[in-house]
């Protein structure tokens, strides 16, 4: 996921996925990011690791359930503070979901926000059959209102792979220590 920071410097945002079959050397996914000189020609040296999966800083941190995925990182900026977003959980899991890291700087420290600190953007409750799997997104702008765009399971009952797109709006909101990101659904 490309970003591109209010004096021009440019980033790319990836993720480090599960392995295949086997053959993995690694059980989790976690995002990392870098700069780039031109959108053709990395900064390898300035590659960072801007989560670790199950744990609210990458140095350690406390920790939180999440399954063993970090994936779709998608980064926007707000009041001077790098907001990283990604989803946690399966992408077949009724419990895949968004959720939010903050630092000062694109490349980090991030700390996870704490689920009751509003750490959740957006997600579905396990027992509903109203919506399922609401992750892998992006943040738009359409005139003056903010949307976040991201997947959702086709069955709502049972989740799976087969995925729609969905909406809902998003905002900033205080949670009484710092701003987070809060949609509103889905």
């Amino acid at each position: 996921s490309p970003f591109i920071d209010e004096n021009g410097d440019k980033y790319l945002f990836f993720c480090h996925d599960l392995g295949g079959g086997g053959t993995s050397h690694y059980n989790t996914s976690t995002i990392w990011g870098m700069k780039m000189i031109d959108w053709h020609t990395p900064d390898y040296s300035t590659v960072a690791k801007l989560t670790e999966t199950g744990k609210t800083k990458v140095t350690g941190g406390d920790d939180i359930r999440e399954g063993n995925v970090n994936e779709a990182p998608f980064m926007i900026k707000n009041n001077g503070k790098y907001y990283l977003t990604f989803s946690v959980y399966s992408y077949t899991d009724k419990l895949y979901q968004v959720r939010q890291a903050i630092a000062d700087s694109p490349l980090g420290e991030y700390t996870k926000v704490a689920l009751q600190d509003g750490g959740t953007v957006i997600a579905a409750e396990a027992q509903s059959d109203f919506m399922s799997g609401t992750g892998h997104h992006s943040f738009i702008k359409a005139g003056d209102e903010n949307f976040i765009m991201y997947h959702a399971h086709v069955d709502r009952t049972t989740g799976g792979g087969q995925r729609a797109i969905a909406a809902d709006r998003y905002t900033f909101v205080n949670n009484g220590t710092q701003d987070v990101i809060q949609a509103n659904g889905p």
